[in-house]
Parts: structure tokens; sequence; C-alpha cells
């Protein structure tokens, strides 16, 4: 490991914030070093343990375990302005807060506006909140490929919450569920449709359901919509509670707040039978299959002899003499064959 990554790593454990930021710039540059990366964190904390008790290494890295918390939603719902308020219903009871969001990516461009952390700039000055905005870059799941390690970090700098807001909500984006230990699913008053079109993957992922801007006349039969899907799906070991809240106002803040450590109360009462839930099963087995795909792909691109295979056959492709099918095809018979150097 380079000796700058090291003293960055070092200057992370003391609870440098700028080195949390850089590390995780790191990360997403670096993609390949994070098992490296995490193991030189484990074994610091090791060797630091001794010296906690001299204030030179906080106890909160020592020791940490952070709330994870995932928060979903079609856009619109109010889901930063959520984030927002729950960081204020956080830090009244003196607790720390990390937030991951993900801002969906140009297919073209490949760039995020990253609005969320504009959204959230109040908390610029605080030293006990730390907002960071991811761009998707197409990948599937709603989230980030980096989003799990950047939660990770901050778990590690000893946040005690860690909040992931995802770009939307959809069948393909459990994921979700994979990385936080408490759901929201937010909705608004007028998100019927939406309702109506994702039944299977909302019962799935929602631990609380959120109805936002609940001011709305349409709230009280989008409460009773969904309770009706409660009472007609499947039947888990814990039974998604609704709630209302006009996030801008504050309102209905508190009681989510108090929701959400009820669940996170639950969880660690009903460890053993939560773990064998079919959704979480699931959704750790599509977390699995998304990395698989996400890292095949970056080793795919940083070999020479496979990217200018990639590049011939995109030639090809272009001029029409092949399928996108059949080159693909063509790439793998190489690989499977070994009739491409896979060493360099």
């Amino acid at each position: 490991m380079q000796k700058k990554l090291y003293q960055l790593i070092e200057a992370f454990v003391q609870g440098n914030r700028l080195a949390l930021s850089r590390l995780i710039s790191y990360l997403e540059a670096h993609p390949e070093e994070k098992s490296d990366i995490f193991a030189t964190i484990q074994a610091y904390k090791k060797k630091s343990k001794n010296l906690s008790d001299s204030g030179s290494i906080k106890a909160s890295f020592l020791e940490n375990h952070a709330q994870v918390l995932g928060i979903t939603g079609p856009p619109g719902a109010g889901k930063s302005t959520l984030v927002n308020a729950l960081i204020h219903e956080i830090r009244k009871k003196g607790e720390s807060v990390g937030v991951v969001a993900v801002d969906p990516s140009s297919p073209i461009s490949g760039g995020a506006l990253l609005g969320d952390r504009i959204r959230m700039q109040e908390h610029t000055q605080d030293s006990k909140v730390f907002v960071r905005s991811l761009g998707s870059r197409g990948h599937h799941g709603g989230l980030s490929l980096h989003a799990e390690a950047v939660a990770k970090l901050m778990e590690s700098f000893g946040f005690d919450w860690v909040i992931l807001e995802t770009v939307g909500v959809g069948q393909s984006e459990c994921e979700i569920v994979s990385l936080a230990e408490t759901t929201l699913v937010v909705l608004t008053p007028e998100s019927g449709d939406t309702v109506q079109s994702l039944k299977a993957g909302l019962m799935e992922m929602a631990d609380i359901f959120v109805i936002n801007k609940a001011d709305r006349p349409e709230a009280p039969k989008r409460v009773a919509q969904i309770r009706t899907m409660l009472d007609l799906g499947q039947k888990l070991s814990w039974s998604p509670p609704i709630t209302l809240t006009q996030a801008h106002q504050g309102e209905g803040i508190a009681e989510l707040l108090r929701l959400i450590q009820k669940h996170q109360k639950f969880l660690q009462q009903n460890k053993k039978k939560i773990d064998s839930d079919a959704r979480f099963k699931k959704s750790r087995e599509q977390y699995f299959k998304e990395l698989l795909k996400e890292y095949f792909y970056l080793w795919f691109e940083k070999h020479t002899p496979l990217r200018q295979l990639f590049a011939k056959q995109l030639e090809k492709i272009e001029r029409e003499e092949l399928s996108p099918d059949i080159a693909v095809e063509e790439i793998l018979q190489k690989i499977l064959t070994k009739n491409i150097d896979l060493v360099e």
C-alpha cells in the first residue's frame, strides 16, 4: 500500500473529516483496492485499542456500530427533505449522522447533478454531520456501486447513524434492503399509480411506509390503500407501520424516528428470525449478482487485451458487421477458451 494512502488512513482513524472525504474519493477512483483499505483500517483498530484511553484514538472509531437507515421512493416524494428533517431530529439527541445520497447520472455524459447535497447545505458547519453525494453512474438497484463501501467508511469513522438515500424505487431497486437495517419507502398522497405498479417491490422493501406531504387531501386514501395491500400480502415477521409526515415543516418526524428505533429494537430481539426471512435472502442474492457484474466490468475495463478486443467489436457493431449479441458471445468465447492473454 502506498505511503500516502496509509497516512490518509491514519488521519481518517484520528477523526479527520477531510481524510474521510479524500478516502471516499480514492475508493471511487480505485474500487479494486477496497478490500486492502478496509483490512488496513481493521488492523489499525486492533493496534490502536490500547491508545483509546489516552484520547489519541476516538472511542467511537473503536466501538462503531452505526444504525443504518435506507430511504427510497419515487422522484418528487420529498426524500431529501425528509432526510434533512431526520438529521435535525437525530442531532437533537446529540447523535452524529453520515449521509450517502445517490443522484441519477446522465446516460450520455455520466455526470450527476448531486442536488441532494445542495438541499442539506445548512448542515455543512455541523461537525457531527457529513453528507456525501454519489452519482449512480448507471448502476441498477437504486444506489451507487460505491454506496456500500462509503457507508462502511462512515460507520468506521464513528457516526451513530448512516442514512442511505436511493435514486428511486422500482422492482429492481431492492439493493437498499441488503445494506440498510431499516428501510423507509416514502410516498406522497398522489402516489396511487406508483403503489399499484410496484406492489410486490414495495411490499418486500418497506419496513416503514412514510406518506410525506400529508397535508394534501388524498393522504387518508393512500394510507387505506397501503393498509389493504399489507392485509392481503404475505405475512412477515415485522408488519410495516404507516406514518404521516410533512418533512418541510418538520411535522411527524419525531414519531417517524420513534418507529425507526422501534424497528431497530425488533431487529436486535429477533435476529435469527429476520435472517431467515425470504426478502433478506433475495436481496442479498441480488446485491451479490449486481456486484459481480459491476466488478467484472471494472476488471474488463482495466485489462488491456480485453479493452482492445471490446473496441474492435464495437467498431464492427457500428459498421453493422456484427450484432451486439454475437459480439458479446465472441468475447466470452475468447475468455472461456483462453484464446486471449488474461495476464498482463
